[in-house]
């Protein structure tokens, strides 16, 4: 994402970036109205709610959507910090595969 556009973001918003504050920001810069943005993606109003408001987990198919929409990447949407955390489940995964990986390298 552009520095400029970080900024903007930042400045507006003034908390944590999450998914959904990113995508009412983008619509917001974008002069978009909730309607707008539901008439171009065919998003159903209440989920594109929710997904400013972070009440329903931001997923690929509505990141791409909504990226198109925007204009930018759907990682921007998908990782809104620039990172990918990882949650107890993965970090479990990831053990589990390093175990086996190392097993299968040691042979």
């Amino acid at each position: 994402m552009a520095k400029d556009l970080k900024f903007f973001i930042n400045k507006s918003l003034k908390t944590k970036n999450t998914s959904g504050n990113l995508i009412k920001s983008f619509r917001k810069s974008l002069n978009l109205t909730q309607g707008d943005v539901v008439e171009a993606t065919k998003i159903k109003r209440p989920n594109l709610s929710a997904l400013e408001n972070d009440r329903i987990p931001m997923t690929n198919h509505y990141a791409e959507i909504l990226a198109v929409c925007f204009g930018i990447h759907p990682s921007t949407l998908l990782y809104p910090d620039g990172e990918f955390s990882k949650n107890k489940e993965l970090l479990e995964i990831e053990k589990r595969a390093k175990k086996i990986i190392n097993k299968r390298q040691a042979v």
